[in-house]
């Protein structure tokens, strides 16, 4: 019993040691920050490892990291219409704001997020959200390409 608390105690410590990190006074929230760069770097460090390991290139184990947190299925709701489909081989997810009698013709928007050649999806949360608010409020056709 008494070796299992110092081992508690020492893991504490060292997951203590590992997510702080100094900041500024004026940051609020800083433990919120500290613990997302901790996060992210326990991402990319188990990353480096299966890479070390030969298992698969490091930049794949991180998009398949991120990408499991944060993956959205296409949801509609009554403002949007979602729907993922191929545009000639192509992942696309398409997002439809409610058509307006008086606008026969919408608009369209091509997003492409950032840093798509290696990281994240189209499909995460973030950029879902994002795709059917610009949906909504520019009463446009966004299609998000994977």
């Amino acid at each position: 019993m008494r070796s299992s608390c110092v081992l508690l105690t020492a893991l504490v410590a060292l997951a203590a040691y590992y997510v702080y990190i100094p900041l500024p006074s004026s940051v609020s929230d800083p433990w919120k920050l500290m613990l997302l760069d901790a996060t992210f770097r326990g991402a990319q460090q188990v990353s480096n490892l299966i890479h070390s390991l030969g298992l698969s290139h490091h930049l794949i184990a991180l998009n398949f990291i991120i990408v499991s947190f944060g993956k959205k299925s296409a949801w509609s709701s009554a403002q949007v219409k979602v729907t993922d489909t191929d545009f000639d081989g192509v992942e696309v997810r398409v997002f439809e704001g409610s058509p307006k009698p008086e606008e026969p013709l919408r608009r369209s928007v091509v997003y492409i997020h950032g840093g798509g050649w290696a990281l994240a999806s189209a499909k995460i949360r973030y950029y879902d959200e994002l795709c059917t608010a610009m949906a909504e409020e520019l009463n446009a056709v966004i299609v998000s390409i994977e």
